[in-house]
């Protein structure tokens, strides 16, 4: 099963996100901060990240260049943002698996979006080991 972490200070929508993709069957991995979202990851190493980029502390996308600069496999990003300005976020990045999803959105287009930035890393759910899963 693909893991998905999501990250946004909005607990409503946090949990309205995570309601549509656990039905569209996906594991999901909350987090209300930037720096939630790093622990997270680090801990876990999902293999696609939906981020919000106002969010207290470290924003949506200091956490987002930290995650794709630690990554071990390919990442998916995508990028919630009321602001029309983060269009060209992919290049910002640095990466061509990061996408823009502007705010306010439809549950069937995030989904969408997600099986497609999958297919695009041919994800099939494999992740690098987490921390906790790493034996000496």
């Amino acid at each position: 099963m693909t893991q998905i972490l999501v990250a946004d200070d909005d607990i409503h929508l946090l949990r309205v996100m995570t309601l549509w993709l656990e039905r569209s069957g996906y594991q999901v991995l909350q987090a209300r901060s930037g720096s939630e979202a790093l622990e997270l990851f680090r801990a876990y190493r999902p293999s696609l990240v939906i981020t919000d980029v106002n969010m207290p502390g470290t924003d949506g996308l200091e956490a987002a260049r930290q995650m794709l600069a630690e990554a071990a496999a390919p990442l998916g990003i995508i990028v919630l943002s009321c602001r029309c300005d983060m269009m060209g976020v992919a290049d910002r990045l640095g990466s061509e698996h990061v996408l823009h999803h502007g705010k306010p959105f439809s549950p069937s287009r995030l989904i969408s979006e997600v099986r497609s930035l999958q297919a695009r890393l041919g994800a099939s759910g494999k992740r690098a080991p987490a921390a906790a899963d790493v034996r000496e």
